[in-house]
């Protein structure tokens, strides 16, 4: 990887740990990790997140200019998404949490990918009754939502997700 995608990734790291701080509050850490620490409990995904509570989602962020939008809406999915939902899932696994992968194409929109598993609890946990602009993909047992979509979420509803465990 250059030395310009690296930059680009932390870029996007950097503004997807400030939209996660302003959405946790003030009670939670969010910092971003070094690239040889993101994997185990302590360094799950991207970020190190610290709170009141255990953060129940690994997170992985992914800017990638080769992929599309259009290629959710293939059968099967087309593009990079596979192999970022992957190292999602292995990092979450890794780390004991559910995976969330932010994502994007350069100078587009943000999407979220999360889990089904962790992703419906959320939401009932929020009080929500219904979550609109989202994409189901069976294939990969995950939701696909705006990333503002998933900032209306209650995060104190995050702690539903980890009171269960």
């Amino acid at each position: 990887m250059g030395k310009k995608s690296r930059n680009k990734g932390a870029t996007f790291e950097r503004a997807i740990a400030k939209k996660l701080r302003e959405w946790l509050g003030d009670d939670w850490e969010v910092k971003r990790n070094p690239t040889d620490r993101q994997k185990g409990k302590t360094g799950a995904g991207e970020f190190e997140i610290v709170g009141p509570f255990d953060f129940p989602f690994a997170i992985e962020c992914k800017a990638h200019e080769s992929f599309e939008y259009s290629q959710l809406f293939k059968i099967p999915v087309s593009g990079p998404f596979e192999s970022f939902w992957d190292q999602a899932k292995r990092q979450a696994e890794a780390a004991e949490k559910a995976p969330l992968l932010v994502f994007k194409r350069n100078n587009g929109p943000v999407l979220v990918a999360v889990s089904c598993k962790g992703f419906w609890p959320l939401v009932a946990a929020s009080g929500v009754e219904s979550v609109h602009s989202l994409l189901r993909l069976y294939d990969y047992d995950c939701v696909v939502i705006p990333l503002e979509v998933f900032l209306e979420l209650q995060p104190s509803a995050l702690y539903e997700l980890t009171a269960d465990k």
